[in-house]
């Protein structure tokens, strides 16, 4: 029984190994009036808040950075970070990250074809909203959805 425990033990954490999620840590700025050009299908821009947050529920909130969304059960035990103790990513770092995921995938495919990526499977995205104290922020593990537009 105890060698069947190990094995499992040792399988669990040689497949965590080899699959490390990246920790993606994203700043919303709650109150900002920053703003997005976006281009509908037809090539038109129009303009639209960078920082959106809708509550859809008691429990779940959908956080939007330009087209982005991302969706949060929100819980009590939100933990705090030190903003000087992680590494701060923008947007444009996350699609950086997604594309040499894509690229690995290819690369590590028997056909040359594209595995299907999931996101959850490679990153771990957590919204930093600034909390009452000088570089601590509220840290909400959320994932990552399609474009909100």
């Amino acid at each position: 029984m105890n060698k069947l425990i190990y094995l499992a033990l040792f399988i669990l954490s040689h497949n965590s190994m080899f699959s490390q999620k990246k920790n993606v840590y994203m700043i919303f700025h709650e109150n900002s009036v920053e703003q997005c050009t976006v281009e509908n299908e037809y090539g038109e821009t129009s303009k639209i808040m960078k920082y959106r947050k809708t509550v859809n529920s008691k429990n779940n909130v959908k956080f939007s950075i330009c087209l982005e969304s991302f969706i949060a059960e929100m819980h009590d035990d939100t933990s705090l970070v030190d903003i000087d103790k992680i590494k701060v990513s923008t947007l444009n770092d996350l699609f950086e990250m997604e594309k040499k995921e894509i690229k690995k995938s290819i690369n590590n495919s028997q056909n040359g074809t594209l595995n299907i990526l999931n996101r959850q499977d490679s990153f771990v995205v957590y919204i930093l909203i600034k909390d009452s104290s000088k570089n601590n922020y509220l840290c909400y593990p959320v994932q990552w959805i399609e474009k909100s537009h």
